[in-house]
């Protein structure tokens, strides 16, 4: 992409000129519309006459022409100019030009003349009908967009040095928007036609469309230090658009480790000079190397510089800041700390009157000293002394003496504003024609909540109620923030700072109320990345920098784990472990950064994406990957190196590994030095019959020598000195140590060992072991091992087969399944050796070990789900899971969202996902792993297979719904209560179910007309089983109504015993005298199946039997009573010869037994029978 200076980027977040980032206008005239007659697709400057008519910059005559070969006349410049930047035309504006009086042109040419786009000549003259210039129109382009030239830049341009438009044009031909003749001539007072005036405007507004320009390659110039505290860097070319140079530069003291920079002053980056201040100072002729990355030059840059400060530190100027502060700049940092800065200065009148001095600080550069008087100072001259002798630098070296004219003017204004612009919807900068402080706090830095927030309702945008969110001070720049819900309006926007909010250094307060106006463009665009950068020193975590602020709640968040995914160079999944905004040493919190952390270290080549991010303002990220690489930036860890010795003869073998680093094999810390090696105080480079050789994965050397020759004490410990990775990582102690045994017998050979110290001894699938030995295997004996439990072989666990995977690694194929938890049938699995010796390394070394376990990398697996509330999956996993890494974004349900996941946090072998709606209770529920990574065992192991298959789908079988409904039937009794009762819900098995069951009540007149509802929900506290026995509810009687008990079963197997049964009361009056005795009540049973289809009498296994408990009799009458059935299911029962001598209220109980074939279980109804004043009332269900 063509170079793009920071002040036209700025231009362009900005957005000064709504005429140029309008759509096209409907009175545009373009090529494309085949208005423009005289411009084809085919023309070089078709697409630039095309962009400036639809922006309204230059458009077509009304003819259909555009005339592209016309020239352009300064008077039509200006005019073009002042409508593209919308600039303020005041039609009575005075142009101060003697030739634009009166003409149609004179307010714009007033207007571009004030805003310094254009100049007139010496005489006074504007010239306007004059045809531009091609240098006339470079420095209107220049000014108008702020345009610098990039120095990198390799121009041929030979007629332009020395002309007055040489800057201007420069510039252009910087950046690609024009270009020479290919002569060396850019013929700077050539005249401007239509066409190429296109051109300038569309490369500057469109990079993209901008030529490509030579430009030097970045190179180191000189690298420098003038003192003990600073490093200087130089470049060829200006630096100051490369961002974050200063991050690419490493500095080193004499052992190679990394010098820390002063965290509290800014590196300084001016021009192709970059500055950077030491923690802490060197000393003379020490040395420091200086790195540069080939991240912003070609190739890595290093040279070692030796410091050497000769160089006296000086005063170089002073300043007077403030009503009583006057700043003395030096030319180096002072070292404050054997200073006496105290006695340092002295301020005098120009009558020699001694002001006194209240106080002397250094800023954290030390380079600049503040000094406070007791007394305000006033107009006037003064002297400012420096002393000899109370201010020395880092090497010791005095401040000369030095005296300071001072004149001081008294600043009696308030600050004013100059400008200001929107970076976005929601911030602003307000700059200030001078340095500024809040009146009333000294923070520099206050937002939402702090003690000082009252100051934010001061400052808003549009009205009181946009107030600020954060606002921070930068010297004379106010910077103010706006949160999501206040943000700026598109378009022009007015900026409020109410009166008496700052102040200057002179304590001016400013009285008025200042509001100031800017452009503000509608963001709609999603956010990016803009970077991905390791951390430092990490090797699990990096940065992702995006170019906005994200979102930092709900599920679009910035810092929403679920939101990243991340792949290695094999295509691999890598486990995301957090992400976090990234919060800087001061404590600020970035919301345009994330800190990735990863389970594991990760090395190499990766792909982040990133998904369903949204910015502050809702704009949302669909998916974007960016490719990033992890170096290796740990340091090999001497304490776990190997050294394992081997003697065969006179013959010694010293083998040194690594733990698993790559190591250097050329260079000043090269592993395959001998001189790096020692024992018994000698040094392997001295010896003559050593050879070493290093390993072909670079992981290990080997060190061989003929020990009767060298005779050397070969116990005791090997000596090594400083080593480095391939990557340039050097150990952080200078020697290491390691034991090579007590007696010379060698080393024993073994089962290697992973970092936790566990024995590498791997299911890697459930038939799969691999067994991985600490030395290449010579000779491997299947016959040696067997597995066990408890020291019990396991009969059924036997070894199919061997393979040989490398030269230290077998594997063993096993007839029999383990868990997937790297268990048999529930019990740890052990590989044990018996020692025969048959097993043996490459020097001849029988192995040595008695029995290990196993480290399970077996992938978990999902065995089922099922539907086990109509609301609520149960996820059930062959073994235990990490519950932390498991969200309601993991899973998706079809028909439902997933509202929440409930699980232990750690170790749950089921999960629930709670639904947002029910699902029917007739189908398996379709569940769809979203995120496999989620799915992790408690060893780390992620699932493989996330297919569920059909088979492994279910609803619960004690899924149940039960309900009572209340109908339209003859009266009962106006203020009786009526009780239904379910008892004894029991299925084929006579098990109790589990679950719920709803009572819901609806109660009518005789008409349909509804007179009440009420509903009642019976809960029970699952355990193992639950029996639906008394389970009721009251619902008092309003008028007339019929009760419907209905127990229904809604899973696919038919196992509940009773599926319905319907229970109708009826009576043949409302209300029946029985004082004469003989009067009859009749009601009936009906049985349904779970279709609420009747039961057919020959599946009825027992006919329904009328019980007489004995009560009948004080009835009186007959005591008669019958029940039938017929083929409809339909049991009456009918009861005759009630009378007048009847108890107040007696009972009679059927009891029937119905439904399956199985004939398991019985269900009761009592019924009571009501009699008031010899009279008959009715029938209730009794509790």
């Amino acid at each position: 992409m063509a170079y793009q200076p920071k002040s036209y980027r700025k231009f362009l977040a900005t957005s000064v000129a709504t005429a140029l980032v309008a759509t096209t206008g409907a009175g545009a005239v373009t090529a494309a519309d085949a208005q423009i007659s005289d411009v084809q697709v085919s023309d070089w400057f078709a697409d630039s006459v095309n962009y400036t008519a639809e922006k309204g910059i230059i458009e077509g005559y009304e003819d259909g022409t555009f005339r592209p070969d016309e020239q352009l006349t300064r008077a039509q410049a200006a005019s073009m100019i002042a409508g593209a930047f919308n600039l303020d035309i005041q039609e009575d504006a005075d142009a101060d030009f003697s030739d634009v009086d009166d003409e149609w042109f004179a307010a714009e040419v007033a207007a571009v003349a004030e805003a310094g786009y254009i100049q007139g000549y010496e005489d006074g003259t504007f010239r306007p009908d004059n045809n531009i210039t091609r240098a006339e129109l470079a420095d209107i382009v220049v000014a108008a967009y702020e345009l610098e030239e990039n120095e990198a830049a390799i121009l041929d341009l030979n007629d332009v040095d020395g002309h007055w438009g040489e800057a201007a044009v420069k510039a252009l031909a910087s950046l690609g928007i024009v270009q020479g003749y290919g002569d060396g001539e850019f013929k700077p007072d050539a005249e401007v036609n239509r066409a190429e005036a296109a051109t300038f405007f569309h490369r500057t507004e469109a990079p993209e469309e901008r030529l490509d320009v030579e430009v030097d390659v970045l190179e180191v110039a000189e690298v420098s230090a003038t003192n003990l505290k600073e490093i200087d860097i130089y470049f060829n070319q200006d630096v100051e658009d490369v961002e974050d140079i200063e991050d690419e530069i490493e500095l080193l003291d004499e052992d190679g480790s990394e010098l820390d920079l002063d965290d509290d002053v800014d590196p300084v980056v001016d021009g192709n000079h970059v500055r950077l201040t030491l923690d802490d100072a060197k000393e003379n002729q020490d040395q420091v190397t200086v790195k540069v990355s080939d991240e912003v030059l070609e190739e890595e840059y290093e040279t070692t510089i030796e410091l050497f400060d000769t160089t006296v530190p000086t005063a170089e100027e002073v300043e007077v800041t403030g009503t009583n502060e006057i700043e003395v700049v030096f030319s180096e940092p002072i070292d404050v700390d054997n200073s006496d800065e105290g006695d340092a200065f002295t301020v005098e009148t120009n009558n020699g009157t001694t002001l006194i001095i209240d106080s002397v600080s250094f800023d954290d550069s030390e380079r600049v000293a503040t000094i406070e008087l007791l007394s305000s100072l006033e107009d006037g001259e003064y002297e400012v002394s420096v002393e000899r002798g109370e201010l020395v630098d880092y090497a010791g070296l005095n401040v000369p003496s030095t005296t300071f004219d001072l004149d001081v003017t008294i600043d009696e204004n308030p600050p004013v504003i100059e400008e200001a612009y929107a970076e976005n919807q929601q911030y602003v900068v307000v700059q200030f024609n001078e340095n500024i402080s809040f009146e009333d706090s000294s923070e520099e830095e206050i937002e939402t909540g702090d003690a000082d927030a009252s100051i934010l309702d001061k400052i808003y945008h549009t009205n009181s109620s946009n107030t600020a969110d954060k606002v921070e001070i930068d010297g004379s720049e106010l910077h103010v923030w706006f949160d999501a819900d206040h943000t700026l309006p598109s378009g022009s926007a007015n900026l409020t700072i109410e009166e008496e909010v700052l102040e200057d250094n002179w304590g001016n307060v400013q009285e008025d109320e200042l509001t100031t106006s800017f452009e503000v463009t509608v963001d709609e665009d999603a956010p990016t990345i803009a970077s991905v950068e390791q951390e430092e020193d990490s090797q699990d975590s990096f940065k992702v920098e995006f170019d906005k602020d994200l979102a930092d709640s709900g599920d679009e968040a910035g810092d929403n784990r679920s939101n990243y995914s991340l792949v290695d160079e094999d295509g691999d999944d890598v486990s995301i472990n957090s992400v976090d905004f990234y919060v800087d040493d001061d404590g600020d919190t970035h919301y345009d950064t994330v800190v990735v952390t990863v389970d594991n270290d990760a090395y190499g080549d990766h792909v982040l994406t990133v998904e369903d991010v949204e910015d502050t303002l809702g704009n949302e990220l669909d998916e974007e990957d960016f490719t990033f690489e992890m170096q290796d930036v740990t340091a090999p860890d001497a304490s776990n190196f190997d050294v394992k010795y081997y003697q065969d003869g006179d013959d010694v073998t010293i083998v040194v590994e690594f733990d698993d680093n790559e190591m250097a094999t050329t260079g000043d810390y090269s592993v395959a030095d001998l001189s790096k090696y020692s024992t018994d105080n000698t040094s392997f480079d001295e010896l003559d019959t050593a050879e070493i050789s290093v390993a072909d994965d670079l992981k290990s050397v080997e060190i061989t020598f003929d020990n009767a020759e060298e005779e050397l004490a070969l116990i005791g410990d090997l000596t090594g000195a400083r080593v480095a990775d391939a990557n340039g990582n050097r150990t952080d102690d200078l020697y290491w140590t390691e034991n090579l045994g007590s007696d010379q017998s060698g080393t024993p050979f073994g089962i290697d060992q992973n970092d936790d110290g566990d024995d590498l001894m791997t299911a890697l699938d459930r038939n799969t072991i691999e067994l991985q030995f600490e030395d290449d295997i010579d000779e491997f004996d299947v016959e040696e091992f067997t597995l066990q439990q408890d020291s019990s072989p396991y009969d059924e666990l036997k070894i199919n087969s061997v393979s040989t995977t490398s030269s230290n690694t077998v594997e063993l194929t096993i007839e029999e399944d383990l868990d997937t938890n790297g268990q048999y049938k529930g019990e740890d699995v052990e590989v044990i050796a018996d020692g025969s010796g048959d097993t043996v390394n490459r020097f001849g070394q029988p192995l040595q070990f008695t029995e290990t376990g196993l480290i399970n990398e077996i992938a978990p697996e999902i065995d089922n789900v099922q539907l086990t509330e109509a609301d609520e999956v149960t996820v059930n996993f062959s073994e235990e899971m990490n519950g932390t890494r498991i969200d309601d974004r993991t899973f998706s349900v079809e028909g439902a969202e997933v509202d929440s996941v409930d699980h232990a946090t750690d170790g749950t072998k089921a999960v629930v996902l709670e639904l947002d709606e029910e699902l029917s209770l007739d189908e398996a529920p379709e569940v769809t792993v979203e995120r496999p990574e989620d799915l992790e065992d408690t060893a780390g192991n992620v699932i493989e297979e996330t297919e569920i298959d059909e088979d492994d789908a279910s609803v619960a079988d004690d899924l149940i719904v039960g309900s009572f409904d209340i109908n339209d039937i003859p009266t009962i009794g106006q203020d009786d209560n009526l009780v239904a009762q379910l008892q004894n819900v029991e299925d084929a098995d006579g098990v109790a179910f589990d679950g719920e069951v709803d009572v819901e009540g609806v109660i009518v007149d005789s008409e349909g007309n509804e007179i009440d509802s009420q509903t009642v929900t019976h809960d029970f506290d699952v355990d193992s089983n639950v029996e639906f026995d008394d389970i009721d509810t009251e619902i008092e009687a309003a008028s007339d109504y019929e009760l419907v008990i209905t127990i229904q079963d809604e899973t696919e197997d038919d196992t509940f015993e009773i599926e319905q049964v319907v229970s109708t009361l009826t009576f043949d009056e409302n209300s029946v005298d029985i004082t004469n005795g003989d009067q009859d009540v009749e009601f009936e049973l009906t049985l349904l199946d779970a279709a609420g289809d009747a039961i057919e009498e020959s599946n009825v296994i027992d006919v329904p039997d009328f019980e007489d408990e004995g009560e009948i009799d004080s009835l009186g009458g007959d005591n008669n009573g019958s029940v039938s059935t017929d083929s409809e299911g339909v049991a009456t029962i009918s009861l005759t010869g009630l009378d007048t001598n009847a108890a107040t209220e007696e009972t009679v109980e059927v009891t029937f037994t119905t439904t399956d074939v199985n004939g398991h279980g019985t269900t009761d109804i009592e019924l009571d029978f009501v009699v008031e004043d010899d009279e008959f009332k009715g029938v209730s269900v009794a509790e």
